[in-house]
């Protein structure tokens, strides 16, 4: 893993990634957590659509089977390598401006914060190890035998103790060290 060939140019050696200490608990954005580490994140958003009814988003969002829920992707970077896809799911009803706004949320706390919500926490989070897909190769730039730390896991107004909403993170697994310490 420390060689890789181009074919017809020659064969290279693989610059060092970086390995991010990542808390996974807390109530801070990934952003802020990788603003506040000094690490040069760049966030592109990937898709905006409805999703079409799956019982356990539709619960996980609190969601009612004839409601509208969406799904904002963003896949994020660290020195232009892509580290990480965060999957949110959001129901319209919550949010009415998620329409016009979604295909540029960048950052749902951002978003959450322009609406009027300054205090997050979760109730329920969930970690799993999986191989990625052929999409999530292309879009991490990875190979099929990568694993992928998956944390599933909810978003909560501390105010009102509404789920705001239901997030699948996929980060690689070669640039991440997990910290799950509860004072983070």
């Amino acid at each position: 893993g420390y060689i890789y060939s181009v074919q017809g140019k020659g064969r290279y050696v693989k610059e060092k990634l970086v390995q991010i200490q990542l808390p996974l608990t807390g109530d801070t954005s990934f952003t802020e957590k990788m603003q506040k580490m000094g690490y040069p994140l760049r966030t592109e958003n990937i898709v905006f659509e409805k999703v079409p009814y799956d019982k356990k988003v539709y619960q996980l969002v609190q969601a009612e089977s004839e409601d509208t829920v969406y799904q904002i992707g963003r896949l994020r970077y660290i020195n232009d390598v892509p580290i990480a896809i965060h999957y949110s799911f959001v129901k319209e009803a919550s949010f009415p401006d998620i329409v016009d706004e979604g295909a540029e949320i960048v950052s749902m706390f951002s978003f959450y914060r322009k609406q009027g919500i300054e205090k997050f926490t979760s109730n329920q989070t969930l970690v799993s190890v999986a191989f990625p897909s052929l999409e999530e190769q292309h879009l991490l730039a990875v190979k099929s035998m990568v694993p992928l730390l998956v944390v599933e896991t909810n978003c909560v107004d501390e105010a009102s103790g509404r789920v705001l909403e239901y997030t699948k993170i996929l980060y690689r697994s070669d640039t991440f060290k997990y910290d799950i310490s509860m004072n983070t």
